[in-house]
């Protein structure tokens, strides 16, 4: 019993501090459209440029603000403009997901999986 006890103290540790960073506050997908997650409530945004997205990811720093976001083969900043050599990345494959982690040890530079 106490090891449960234990067990679920550091899930629930892990859970606060992934809770407390921020990155997946912002999400873009589909028509142009988005959600901002915040503490007790969302908010729907209209302004992306992820037109009827494919595998899309979002990325915010630890604050939550919006760094930039992917969908249909481009990768968009927080401005909503495609970024250097953000167009054609190949990600047409509807059955496979896309990913954007930050790189360990690294500050603003990024890993996009897909």
């Amino acid at each position: 019993m106490r090891q449960k006890i234990y067990v679920l103290g550091i899930l629930f540790l892990f859970c606060a501090q992934l809770r407390a960073q921020k990155e997946f506050t912002n999400w873009y997908f589909g028509d142009n459209a988005g959600l901002v997650f915040e503490e007790n409530f969302s908010t729907y945004l209209i302004d992306g440029q992820t037109n009827g997205a494919i595998n899309p990811a979002t990325i915010s720093d630890k604050d939550g603000n919006l760094l930039f976001y992917f969908g249909n083969g481009i990768v968009f900043d927080k401005s909503h403009n495609v970024m250097l050599n953000g167009n054609d990345i190949l990600s047409r494959a509807i059955n496979t997901g896309t990913i954007i982690i930050p790189k360990p040890n690294s500050s603003g530079l990024y890993y996009l999986i897909t």
